[in-house]
């Protein structure tokens, strides 16, 4: 026995409304002159026409690709499954699966044609970033094999200056390049275990006497581009855990850096001050942190630079692997450290590092 009382409800529902109001899919209605009856807000997102203003418009609105296959189901009778590619004012290019099937009255007659958008630009853009992530897997398959060649190869020189040093105990300049070899293999060391948790050294060191090892090294840089040292380094207490290696590593990254921003005759300003989480909300509730502060007064980063300058391969140095600020913040990391950037266009970039205070009555010699 039919239901008169169903049969009547549905008869007085208004189907347009029904389908403009819970349609959450891209979906566009035309009729059989053309005219657009109803299009959705994911439709009017994806083909760039307002949603508001397109109702009893020509299809001739819509992106060419679109009207076509509208046109050619209304023509043919039949229905449609094509993917397109077009772009709307408001969108990048999208590449879009389109379902079309033609209405029909009761009689038969063709009265429109529905359409069904599906976006699949985003599926696009996350194949090709996996392929990216594929290439960079195998440049780090080959960076490991060279790393390994390269750390073979200091064996035999850090051997010559072990020998240069016993020989002339009083010669500096040997000393000196003993320090920078035992850097260089721990470099190629962390390279090798990138990819993985790396495990520093950690034992209480000043971390001024890091700092202070830093700037000389690169003094041959800030004298040669006639660059003002402003070095201030008000901490009291500069005890902190740390690897005597890594932490150079991280510094001289940063000092590098802002000694290539800075123009001849500028500023590279480096100092460190205590911070009480007490007033500072880096982290609340944790003990008294020292921060170190390296600051260049160059062109600075564009704010959409910002963001990325920590992500791995990204680099605007012609030259630049992007390798730089990523093993910096990594390092700053093992060390329980928390490592922030500031940049305004011609106003220069500022670093700032923030480490966990050592308080367990270590006395440095």
């Amino acid at each position: 026995m039919p239901n008169h009382f169903a049969q009547q409800t549905v008869d007085d529902l208004n189907v347009t409304d029904i389908l403009r109001n819970s349609v959450s899919c891209a979906t566009i209605v035309v009729d059989a002159n053309q005219k657009i009856s109803i299009l959705t807000p994911d439709a009017a997102r994806l083909t760039g026409v307002p949603a508001d203003q397109a109702i009893g418009l020509s299809i001739e609105i819509l992106p060419p690709a679109l009207k076509e296959i509208f046109s050619q189901t209304l023509l043919g009778e039949q229905s449609i499954s094509s993917q397109i590619s077009f772009r709307s004012d408001q969108n990048a290019p999208s590449t879009i699966l389109v379902s079309t099937t033609p209405t029909r009255d009761s009689s038969g007659k063709i009265t429109g044609a529905v359409a069904v958008l599906h976006d699949f630009s985003d599926l696009e853009r996350l194949e090709a970033k996996l392929a990216q992530i594929d290439r960079l897997a195998s440049i780090g398959t080959l960076s490991v094999s060279m790393a390994h060649e390269i750390k073979n190869a200091l064996v035999a020189v850090k051997t010559f200056v072990e020998v240069l040093i016993i020989r002339n105990p009083q010669d500096e300049l040997s000393a000196i390049v003993n320090r920078e070899m035992s850097r260089i293999d721990s470099i190629v060391s962390q390279m090798l275990t990138f990819s993985g948790p790396a495990k520093p050294n950690l034992l209480p060191i000043r971390l001024h006497d890091v700092l202070n090892h830093s700037l000389r090294l690169v003094q041959h840089q800030i004298a040669q581009k006639n660059v003002q040292l402003d070095r201030s380094f008000a901490a009291s207490t500069d005890v902190v855990k740390g690897d005597d290696y890594q932490l150079k590593q991280a510094f001289l990254n940063l000092l590098f850096n802002a000694l290539e921003a800075t123009p001849a005759n500028g500023t590279l300003t480096v100092f460190t001050e205590l911070a009480d989480p007490s007033t500072d909300a880096l982290r609340e509730g944790e003990p008294s942190e020292i921060t170190v502060t390296i600051r260049d007064s160059g062109l600075g980063i564009s704010s959409e630079n910002l963001t990325r300058v920590f992500e791995p391969f990204f680099t605007t140095k012609p030259k630049g692997t992007g390798l730089g600020l990523p093993i910096t913040r990594r390092i700053v990391q093992e060390h329980n450290g928390i490592i922030t950037v500031e940049s305004e266009p011609n106003k220069g970039t500022t670093f700032r590092i923030a480490f966990p205070i050592f308080r367990k009555g270590f006395q440095p010699q």
